[in-house]
This record gives C-alpha cells, structure tokens and sequence, in this order.
C-alpha cells in the first residue's frame, strides 16, 4: 500500500512518466520508504500545531494515530528479550523519527517544498548510488524540481526569502540523513551479530530502506 502510493504520487510528476518502465520502478524502490516516513512526519507536525495531536503521538495515515507509549511485544522479531531488543532499536522517540518532526514542526514546509525534498534526496542519494545514464536523467528531474521551486517561490513575491528558505529546508534533508545513518548503524550490528528472525520475502523492495 505505501509503495503504490509513492507511486501514484509520482506520476503526477509529468517527466517521471517519460522514463522507461524499469527506470521508473527502480526509483519507485528508493522513493517509498523515504515517501512514507517524511509524509508520516509532516502530517504528526501538522496535527500538532492544529493541537489534534499529543506530543506522544505519530501519524500513521490521515485518520489513525498511535502513541509512542505503546509497549509491543518482540518475539517475532528476535530470539533477544524485549528488553534487550529496546536498548537495541533505542527510544521510542527515536522509532517514530521525533527528531525529524520536530525539525519539520521548526521549519514549516509547504506542499511543494516538501515534494521538493523528498524528491531532491531520492534522486540525489540514487543518482550517486546506481551512477551513469540514470544519475543524468535523475540530475535533469533534480533541474527541472529547482526551477519549479523558484518559479514558486517568484509566484508567492517570496524571491528575496529564496535563500534562506533553502537553507531552512536543508535542515530537513540534514536531519534525514542523520536517521538513515541511525538506522544503518542498527542495521549493521543488527545483522552481524544475527537479532533478528524475520527475513523478507521481497528484500530488492528494501534494497534502498536505509540510504546505503
């Protein structure tokens, strides 16, 4: 469900479509995950401030919430106990990206902004990643996404805050990258020393999860 809405979003971008079908679903596979926990994010930033949400509570779709208080069994995941499993995975805050929220609640994106990001680290993370006749395309929808935004920003008499708008929206790409490398540290001792049971049945849909 999270990859074909990723993918439906996608396709409102008009030169998305133009690529060709294997193109367009390796970047669906890097785009999905990242899609879903920025989305998640904005949308428990959004709530907060309209005070439709507690500060112990995360987003997961428009009309479901969960608290981060919930306390979950592990024994699916791992042979480990679920205390362990804890001081393992870290805080719940860190489970539910509190700090990217937070971050997003600070700097305010709007909707095109926000399609801004998330596009401009997916390509960029890709392009350098797979290299090539895809980092050329992926380099030319990244032009096509500034030019876009800066006409925006022209539209709204916002010319002069361009600069500074920048800046404020790379705090998010920045607290973005400080997850995934979070995530790739838990993913790394994770595997090496065996925690977890489960193993997926479609891991290439996973292959870009943590921004490797």
């Amino acid at each position: 469900m999270d990859m074909e809405r990723a993918a439906t979003w996608l396709t409102y971008f008009d030169e998305f479509c133009t690529l060709k079908s294997e193109e367009k679903m390796l970047i669906t596979k890097c785009m999905w995950l990242l899609f879903r926990r920025l989305e998640r994010s904005a949308m428990t930033a959004d709530l907060r401030r309209a005070k439709k949400c507690q500060k112990s509570e995360y987003a997961m779709k428009t009309d479901s919430l969960v608290s981060m208080e919930t306390k979950y069994e592990f024994d699916w995941l791992s042979h480990f106990s679920a205390e362990q499993i804890k001081v393992f995975l870290g805080s719940s805050s860190g489970m539910y990206c509190e700090e990217l929220t937070n971050c997003i609640m600070e700097v305010q994106p709007s909707d095109e902004e926000l399609c801004f990001i998330i596009c401009d680290l997916c390509f960029q993370y890709l392009g350098i990643k797979v290299g090539g006749e895809i980092q050329q395309k992926l380099e030319g929808l990244q032009k096509i996404l500034s030019d876009n935004l800066h006409n925006y920003y022209l539209e709204r008499n916002r010319e002069h805050r361009y600069t500074y708008r920048l800046s404020q929206l790379m705090k998010i790409s920045q607290q973005y990258n400080k997850l995934m490398e979070e995530k790739r540290r838990v993913g790394v001792v994770g595997e090496v020393f065996g925690v977890f049971r489960v193993k997926w049945s479609h891991p290439d849909i996973f292959k870009y999860a943590r921004f490797e």
